[in-house]
């Protein structure tokens, strides 16, 4: 070239940037239990969910191509008291939990319900029995264990019945309905007489899960930024509760049915999983040996245990069940542990991610924002198509 004299070359290249045209459904799986409350954490991850969402959808209000859906957890999570004839629930006491805190002949939870003046059920579920608990079966109304049980916190015994026995109970919101003579605290507990027509000025059966309801899969901006400001902080912590509902929203079978199907190659699906400490639902001193959350009591052995320690660690278990049957259903996992210093839970939450990469630890509020910011950015990366 140089001969024929040119000495340079002008040379015309471009790159194409735009949006994926992958689907993305993505779904917050948020610890709202009590230790939220301090530090400002739940304000901070408030503040965080909000920059996700808005940094994903952008100046679109309904984008085609992605949903989102929250399911805020504590000791159990609520569905939402809408569903209350859905098919989902077990109306007729035929899973073989139903009601097991009450007396003989007394299992059917709403009849309870129906007693008390002032409280209706809130929306709030128990976990399925083993193995359905940690599987996204879908409710068969054929198999009674494949419904959900309404959540009913019983009323613990009287500080009279506890201080005799040299217990302590922190759910006691009715008269036990017995003689004081009588120290049997397991009868006390189980009574059903006790609510009729009683109000309740305390939480009372909604104990340990009084959270805001899940709000399923939506293309819309405005109803998710509503969802997570309404979120507010209060019970205890068990993670796969709230992991197998963050599993169901994304599924495209029922209870939810919003989800694409598993075999879409257009639609990625992802869950973001943050808590703020380890599964806990307390070691208490008497004879329940737990507080009530959505597997009962650990006295009545709904873990395969009724040892407090070794309950704690089945939790951890089911958690890391979960997370691999939704990983094998083609679920990406985000998980984040938020000011967390136990190791246990940090390799939990490490291991139950998709890949390493996909772990944050974020030890403080300022380090979750940017967390959140840095998942945004991953699920909305660019790509060059030409």
């Amino acid at each position: 070239m140089q001969i024929a004299g040119f000495q340079t070359l002008d040379v015309n290249s471009y790159v194409e940037v735009t949006r994926e045209q992958t689907a993305l459904e993505v779904t917050l799986v948020l610890d709202n239990t009590g230790s939220m409350n301090s530090s400002g954490k739940i304000t901070a991850l408030k503040q965080a969910s909000t920059d996700l969402v808005n940094l994903l959808f952008g100046q679109e209000e309904n984008p085609a191509l992605l949903k989102f859906a929250l399911v805020p957890f504590a000791a159990s999570v609520n569905i939402g008291s809408q569903y209350l004839n859905s098919g989902w629930m077990d109306n007729n006491a035929a899973n073989s939990l139903h009601g097991v805190q009450f007396e003989a002949g007394s299992q059917n939870v709403w009849d309870q319900y129906a007693k008390l003046v002032n409280k209706s059920w809130n929306g709030c579920v128990e976990a399925r029995p083993a193995p359905f608990d940690i599987l996204d079966t879908p409710p068969d109304p054929a198999n009674g264990d494949t419904l959900w049980v309404p959540y009913f916190a019983p009323d613990e015994p009287d500080s009279w019945a506890a201080g005799q026995n040299g217990f302590w109970y922190g759910n006691n919101y009715l008269g036990d309905d017995v003689g004081n003579g009588n120290t049997n605290v397991d009868l006390r507990q189980r009574k059903v007489s006790k609510y009729d027509s009683e109000t309740v000025n305390a939480d009372g059966p909604y104990f340990n899960c009084k959270n805001q309801p899940i709000q399923p899969l939506s293309n819309s901006k405005t109803t998710i930024l509503n969802a997570v400001n309404q979120m507010t902080a209060a019970g205890s912590t068990v993670i796969p509760i709230g992991l197998a509902w963050g599993w169901r929203v994304l599924s495209p079978e029922q209870p939810f049915t919003q989800g694409a199907s598993y075999s879409d190659p257009t639609v990625k699906k992802v869950i973001i999983l943050l808590t703020d400490g380890k599964n806990d639902i307390g070691n208490l001193p008497n004879h329940n040996t737990s507080w009530y959350n959505g597997y009962g009591y650990i006295s009545q052995g709904r873990l395969g245990t009724t040892n407090s320690a070794q309950a704690h660690v089945e939790l951890n278990n089911r958690t890391a069940q979960l997370c691999t049957n939704i990983k094998t259903a083609g679920i990406l996992i985000y998980t984040i542990t938020f000011q967390v210093s136990d190791p246990t839970i940090q390799n939990l939450m490490r291991n139950c991610a998709t890949t390493q990469a996909m772990y944050f630890d974020s030890p403080s509020n300022s380090e979750l924002q940017q967390n959140f910011q840095e998942i945004a950015a991953q699920l909305g990366k660019l790509r060059i198509s030409k």
